[in-house]
């Protein structure tokens, strides 16, 4: 189930769904366990209603907005590029080629890339061409959010307590 996951632990009353869902940089976290809600069944209802409450709430991040958002782990300091050194598996002793990559989504849970050498180049150029492979790339990108998963309508007060 998508945003709902079970925690079944082995300490007494520790049997439980747990709904987190996170939008915009924010996470939504909830738990329901089986023992409040009278039976496992019961719990999973109340996620349920609880998650589509949240998804109702709070409207997914455009593909072009969260395309934008900045990695911890990035060193180039532009989303999406990437320096990269490649070889070839086959000859251990070749030099290594470094090049300048640049990634976007692209038709459905397709990735897009395009390489630039540096040898070709140079270092600031490939770093700009890759740059400007990606801001073309995620301009031609469908901005279209995702659609949702669950059809139901939504309960208004899901997540209140019981």
């Amino acid at each position: 189930m998508h945003h709902i996951t079970r925690v079944d632990r082995n300490t007494p009353h520790k049997h439980l769904w747990q709904v987190t869902v996170r939008r915009w940089n924010r996470v939504y976290t909830r738990s329901f366990s089986d023992r409040r809600h009278s039976g496992r069944e019961q719990a999973l209802a109340a996620a349920q209603g609880c998650r589509d409450s949240i998804l109702a709430q709070q409207a997914p991040m455009p593909r072009r907005t969260r395309c934008a958002v900045l990695k911890r782990t990035n060193r180039s300091g532009v989303s999406g590029v990437t320096r990269i050194l490649l070889s070839d598996p086959r000859d251990k002793q070749a030099a290594q080629l470094a090049c300048w990559v640049a990634r976007w989504p692209g038709e459905g849970k397709t990735i897009r890339q395009r390489s630039f050498s540096i040898s070709k180049h140079g270092e600031w150029g490939a770093f700009l061409k890759a740059v400007a492979a990606r801001q073309h790339g995620l301009a031609t990108m469908d901005d279209e959010p995702p659609a949702s998963r669950d059809d139901q309508a939504p309960a208004a007060d899901a997540c209140r307590d019981r």
